[in-house]
């Protein structure tokens, strides 16, 4: 959205063409995407940071063994197989995927001309998106990556996002 925003703007006040010949197309394209990841990234480490701080505060009260109680009780902590290559081989998987998103945003919608136009294609994109990955959680997780068609899907792009980190924590 800020990106899509930005350029938006860039075209209505006439600057994207100056922007354009002052650093060229592909050092601007970019750096639009290295903005949304650094802006991605601060805000990762804004949740990493509180996530620390809470842990810590909860250790100071019971040294986590209410976390720990509660984590051995979930019963669907108990299907779940995590270990570090599947942590990074998830992140391999969805990385790209919000990176194929965001391009295709980025493609798509540098050729609006208004940023009604843009809200428009942005809200129908999302909701795409949204009941895609409703339709998912709706299913039992077995369900979803049990299936030769299914297990065809986990490998197509922007899909792969959904179903691949399933199969990968259910060992499938």
């Amino acid at each position: 959205n800020m990106i899509t925003n930005e350029l938006v703007y860039e075209k209505a006040s006439h600057t994207l063409g100056m922007i354009i010949s002052l650093v060229g197309e592909r050092m601007h394209f970019f750096s639009k995407i290295r903005t949304a990841y650094l802006s991605l990234m601060i805000q990762g480490l804004s949740i990493a940071v509180s996530f620390l701080v809470w842990l810590f505060i909860r250790f100071q009260e019971d040294h986590l063994r209410g976390l720990l109680k509660y984590l051995e009780s979930n019963e669907m902590a108990a299907d779940i197989s995590l270990s570090g290559e599947k942590v990074w081989l998830i992140l391999l998987i969805v990385v790209p995927g919000l990176l194929l998103i965001q391009i295709i945003m980025m493609i798509i919608t540098s050729l609006l001309k208004n940023s009604e136009e843009v809200a428009t294609f942005q809200n129908i994109y999302y909701i795409l998106l949204v009941i895609i990955y409703y339709v998912f959680i709706l299913k039992n997780q077995t369900d979803i990556s049990a299936g030769s068609f299914r297990s065809l899907l986990s490998y197509v792009p922007v899909r792969s996002m959904l179903i691949m980190p399933i199969r990968l924590l259910n060992s499938t």
